[in-house]
Order: structure tokens, then sequence, then C-alpha cells
């Protein structure tokens, strides 16, 4: 993955709070040239650094904590971002090894075994995700990005 600079944090906290926005709108947004915020919001796009996915209107989304077999966090997290009912998957350090947010039901998680054929799973557990998120130990902050 490519080194992240604050203009590249920006435009990627743009597109998450609007995946279709234009260049221009975001360029706006955040004060600065089109032409720039195009040319690099292309690149994190073309890099498979962002991928921008519309996901169906869930009611609700599920958070799982995943524990996995000795070194692979990294496989199993992998596995997971690439299912198209995942929001996002993580590798964390603390109560689990990897935190993903289904874009489904918890009915439907059940029905299909959540996360069963993600390489690497030993368990998993459902939960809320401010609590799952501060139990997994990733700081949690209002109103901006993080970087690790």
């Amino acid at each position: 993955m490519p080194m992240l600079d604050d203009l590249d944090l920006r435009i990627i906290a743009a597109l998450q709070i609007n995946g279709r926005a234009s260049w221009r709108a975001i360029a706006q947004a955040l004060r600065l040239g089109e032409r720039t915020v195009a040319r690099r919001g292309a690149r994190l796009l073309e890099s498979g650094t962002v991928r921008v996915t519309g996901l169906e209107n869930f009611a609700e989304t599920v958070v799982i904590r995943v524990h996995c077999a000795p070194g692979l966090a990294p496989q199993t997290a992998a596995a997971l971002a690439e299912r198209d009912d995942v929001v996002f998957s993580s590798t964390v350090t603390g109560t689990a090894d990897v935190v993903a947010e289904h874009g489904v039901t918890v009915e439907r998680l059940r029905a299909e075994g959540g996360t069963a054929g993600a390489p690497g799973t030993a368990s998993a557990v459902r939960g809320r995700l401010p609590d799952t998120l501060r139990e997994a130990g990733v700081p949690l902050r209002v109103g901006g990005c993080r970087r690790a």
C-alpha cells in the first residue's frame, strides 16, 4: 500500500461520507483545486488503496470479533474484505485478531454461518460496533480519521 499523506486521508474521509460525490464537490468541501483532488483520488482508486462499493440499504449491520489460528489474521481479514456483504474488516490487537462489520441482518448472518469459509477463523463473536471496537483495542475518535 502506498504511503498516505494528509491530503489522501482527507479525500478518503470525504469518500467515506459520500462515495458518489464528484471530484468537484470533494474539492470544494476540502477547499482544494479540482484537478489536484481528481488526480489524487484517481490514484487512490486505481492503486486499490480505496475501493468505493455500493451496498444495499441494510436495516442493520453486525460487527464480529474473529479469533484466528496463529499467523492467519491477515489472510482472514483479507478474505472477509473480499465478501460483498462486508463493510470493513481489519486486523486488530486485543481480545480479537480481526474485526469485521457485516452489512447483513443478524438472522441472515446466522443462516449463512457467519464467517464460515473465511480461512483461519477459529471462532467469532457478534456485538455492537462501539463496544466491539473498544474491546478490540481500536481507538475511537469522533469527527475525523485517526492514523495508525
